[in-house]
């Protein structure tokens, strides 16, 4: 004799629920991509700036930014951070965010994961060490990374950030840089993360343009802190 159809609904139920406890994982979930732009419900956009501290060239650009009254969020190298400790200070001082852009600016996906972790501790123990605060984002040399990048930076407490837009401000491409500011502004929507570098010339003749111009557009500028205000704590993760 069969069984009540309602037994037989009440088994099945019982196994899926069991199924689903014996599948979930013991950490939480590894974000499958890096992040590379912001939350949409408003108009903000997050300028980046990559390979700092610079001596000559920082300071014109930390000064440009101070002129707009803009905050943006600088990914630093942890080497030109030791060479110059009173420029990455000032930049913490002057109400910008610090992140992670590894401590030497090498290719990570060729490097073994014992390297990738050096590479992004030296980078963090040097900007705490000097500024006394904890580093939330990361941001791979060259935007190359892989699974194990990610999960490396995850464990460190880190939240991987690549871009919404490149400038192009280091000379890939050949244009002005009134043209240069033209391509952002034209691609830029609410959430944007903008990719610029501290370290050339071409970087501080566009800027200008590019905050004017989005300022017109009824765009404010925010840091990666105060754009995701909730970064991952550190987890344990098995390799």
């Amino acid at each position: 004799m069969s069984p009540p159809l309602c037994l037989c609904k009440k088994l099945i139920t019982l196994v899926i629920v069991m199924a689903l406890l014996i599948a979930e994982p013991s950490c939480p979930a590894l974000a499958l991509n890096p992040i590379s732009h912001g939350p949409n419900l408003a108009k903000t956009v997050a300028l980046t700036f990559d390979d700092g501290p610079h001596p000559w060239h920082t300071p014109q650009l930390l000064d440009m930014l101070e002129t707009f009254q803009v905050r943006a969020t600088f990914f630093v190298v942890g080497i030109k951070c030791a060479e110059n400790p009173l420029l990455l200070k000032e930049i913490a001082e002057r109400g910008h965010t610090i992140a992670n852009h590894s401590w030497s600016h090498p290719n990570l996906v060729e490097l073994e994961d014992e390297k990738i972790e050096e590479q992004i501790r030296l980078c963090n123990q040097a900007i705490e060490g000097i500024t006394g605060r904890s580093c939330h984002f990361f941001r791979p040399p060259g935007g190359n990374w892989d699974s194990r990048t990610l999960k490396i930076a995850e464990k460190m407490g880190l939240r991987t950030v690549l871009w919404t837009i490149n400038s192009y401000d280091t000379g890939d491409k050949s244009l002005t840089a009134v043209e240069e500011a033209q391509m952002v502004t034209r691609k830029t929507t609410p959430g944007a993360i903008i990719l610029l570098h501290d370290g050339g010339n071409f970087t501080l003749e566009a800027l200008p343009h590019i905050i004017t111009t989005l300022t017109r557009k009824g765009y404010s500028f925010v840091t990666l802190e105060e754009m995701f205000q909730d970064p991952p704590k550190p987890i344990n993760l098995n390799f």
